[in-house]
């Protein structure tokens, strides 16, 4: 355990939860933007559509860093330092109280539980494991003060130096746009999905949860997905509904240009490699250099022109950093031979 006790989490977290439920409960409009390399950080581009749902439940992670109020300086030519940085997908189902709660919570959950603010780096596997738990945790807590059943996918990407940790729960999907094409990251924890092989349901048998339908029942509610935060109702009557996530780690190399998370309401209707096309036929540029912006709205916008029905939210983190050219200089006397 580390020096950051499990008490100051709570009550960090209390007051977090607090502040993001006010939040959930105004309107919520389609966002994009983006932000340029800084601080170690990377740059990166995002996009939030409500679709053709009537709200948009989805919330990010953009780019917080697990070191509180310390700043990375870059390193060598520019390229991002060895801090690690979080950035995530939340999918909220029936509200968005559990999916912008736990976007404001878990940067705290990484400082305090998996040590992240003691040492800059990423976390272990466990660690980072039992900070979701015990996110989710505090968030049944206050959904039950609270009296809602609101829950939440949740696909976070930790980087730090040429390192990736992903951290899965749901059915959202990371891709990695290389040299070499479009490459899925993450298993998607769908119930009964052909298209999506897993050992999901032969865990939710095991553990005897009631599934019917593509979905799993606890109480007077059903979810789609067999991992999530919140789900109070489910996780509180019934089986198999877990909040644990499935952790991936990853070296990236040089070869390795951009990071894409998107929610279910981009791959049920795009695989990783149209994914990969559209981002890349409108951020990056013939000079190389990308816009990262241009990259997620036009991802955003390809999955609603294929015929996506959900919310659409889209991050795009640029892993490749264009070292600057040595500088030469000459000596006097060089052109007069």
């Amino acid at each position: 355990m580390y020096s950051a006790s499990s008490s100051a989490f709570c009550a960090a977290a209390a007051s977090c939860f607090a502040a993001a439920a006010a939040a959930a409960s105004a309107s919520h409009d389609d966002e994009s933007g983006a932000q340029p390399a800084g601080g170690g950080r990377r740059p990166y581009g995002y996009a939030s559509v409500r679709g053709k749902r009537p709200t948009n439940e989805d919330a990010l992670l953009l780019g917080v860093p697990l070191r509180e109020e310390k700043s990375e300086p870059a390193g060598e030519n520019g390229e991002p330092g060895s801090a690690a940085h979080v950035w995530g997908v939340l999918d909220g189902h029936a509200g968005r109280r559990a999916a912008v709660s736990a976007a404001a919570a878990l940067p705290i959950a990484l400082r305090a539980l998996a040590g992240c603010d003691e040492h800059g780096g990423l976390p272990s596997s466990a660690d980072l494991v039992s900070a979701f738990e015990a996110l989710d945790a505090q968030l049944l807590g206050v959904a039950e003060s609270g009296g809602w059943n609101d829950g939440t996918t949740c696909l976070a990407a930790l980087l730090a130096g040429d390192n990736l940790v992903l951290a899965q729960l749901g059915d959202a999907q990371a891709v990695l746009g290389s040299a070499f094409g479009a490459e899925e990251l993450c298993t998607r924890h769908r119930v009964g999905d052909p298209r999506y092989p897993t050992d999901e349901d032969a865990r939710l048998e095991a553990a005897g949860a009631t599934v019917d339908m593509g979905r799993v029942y606890g109480g007077s509610t059903a979810v789609a997905c067999s991992r999530s935060l919140g789900d109070r109702d489910v996780k509180v009557n019934g089986k198999g509904l877990i909040p644990t996530p499935e952790v991936v780690c990853r070296s990236l190399s040089a070869a390795d240009e951009v990071l894409i998370l998107g929610c279910d309401g981009v791959w049920d209707v795009l695989d990783a490699d149209e994914a990969w096309a559209a981002v890349k036929k409108a951020g990056r540029e013939r000079s190389g250099a990308w816009d990262y912006g241009k990259a997620a709205e036009a991802l955003a916008n390809a999955a609603l022109k294929a015929g996506s029905g959900d919310n659409v939210s889209v991050v795009v983190v640029g892993l490749r950093v264009r070292k600057a050219r040595p500088r030469i200089s000459k000596r006097r006397g060089d052109d007069d031979e």
